[in-house]
């Protein structure tokens, strides 16, 4: 209903425009009469006279004047014509642009509703654009937040998984670890029983032959020292008697021998046929160490060094003093051979 008004605008322009050109066109076709006859023509006339025929005599002032108004006349209404012919036209022409600039106005008119209908397009594109991405980015969103739950619920599931398996191992580990500890324990417990056991069998064993060895020992030094005693009477009486000093010399070398014996710490792993060579040094009347070193070396330090501490303990030999003179020079300095073969 908005569009018939301006449909009637446009269009009675151009009716009263298509009118006025027939009115025009009509106009310049119809011969319309004139009020007087055209005047002669005065050159054609001229050149007759001119040329053949008599002279005819020149019209008079008045017809002059007639012909004069009439031609002005012709002429004014001429110049009306083609005034009015003009005016026409410029009217003709002024419709035409009227009609030009009408429908230019009416083509800008169209333009402009095709771009303000092309924006609006545009525009609601552009909103419909714009709705699309704010829709495709709270979906984004929303699908990364459900990324993100999911994600956080799997890593929450792994890890609780992980922590029960950890602790699984664990336990089994920690009852694993239990049950060696309890068989270490056990074994430890029983090694150390056994070796309790060993050991105080050894200590009663050894015990037994040191009790028995220093039993013999004692009973061969208490016949030594008779021995001994005997040839130290005899020998101030017959000193002259070499058995008796050589058996005297003999008890007291055998005195040394089961002092040092029982003083002896005994190295263990001591290969067979061992033995080592001492050199010692005693003061004759009191049997008091003076120095004791190795003469000839076994081959082993350890079992070197231990007949030397034997020697340092078991000194001073007082059974010395009660030598012989004779006896006692010996035992200045002289050598004693020990093997552990010999000790019993």
């Amino acid at each position: 209903m908005a569009d018939k008004p301006q449909e009637i605008r446009f269009k009675t322009p151009i009716i009263c425009a298509v009118v006025l050109h027939v009115i025009l066109i009509v106009a310049l076709l119809v011969d319309w009469p004139s009020a007087e006859q055209p005047p002669q023509d005065n050159s054609y006339v001229q050149a007759t006279l001119i040329s053949s025929q008599t002279r005819t005599p020149s019209p008079s002032p008045e017809n002059d004047t007639a012909k004069g108004e009439a031609r002005q006349a012709q002429e004014q209404e001429q110049q009306e014509q083609q005034q009015e012919q003009e005016q026409q036209q410029e009217a003709a022409e002024q419709a035409a642009e009227q009609q030009q600039q009408q429908a230019a106005a009416e083509q800008q008119e169209q333009q402009a509703a095709a771009a303000a209908a092309a924006a609006a397009k545009q525009e609601q594109q552009q909103r419909q654009q714009a709705e699309n991405a704010r829709q495709a980015r709270e979906q984004a969103a929303k699908e990364a937040e459900q990324k993100a739950e999911a994600d956080k619920a799997a890593k929450e599931k792994a890890a609780k998984e992980k922590a029960a398996a950890e602790k699984a191992q664990a336990d089994k580990e920690a009852k694993q670890k239990a049950a060696k500890e309890k068989a270490a324990k056990e074994k430890a417990a029983k090694e150390k029983a056994a070796k309790e056991k060993a050991a105080k069998d050894k200590a009663a064993k050894e015990k037994a032959a040191a009790d028995a060895r220093k039993k013999r020992m004692a009973a061969a030094a208490s016949s030594d020292s008779s021995a001994l005693a005997s040839a130290s009477g005899s020998g101030e009486k017959n000193s002259s008697n070499a058995a008796q000093g050589a058996q005297a010399a003999n008890s007291m070398m055998n005195v040394i021998r089961h002092a040092v014996e029982q003083n002896w710490n005994k190295p263990d792993n001591l290969p067979s046929g061992i033995k080592t060579t001492l050199r010692v040094r005693l003061i004759p009347a009191t049997g008091e160490l003076i120095n004791v070193s190795v003469s000839s070396s076994s081959g082993d330090s350890s079992f070197d060094q231990s007949a030397v501490q034997a020697v340092q303990r078991a000194a001073p030999f007082n059974e010395l003093g009660n030598a012989p003179s004779g006896t006692q020079r010996q035992f200045r300095s002289f050598t004693l051979t020990f093997n552990p073969e010999d000790v019993r």
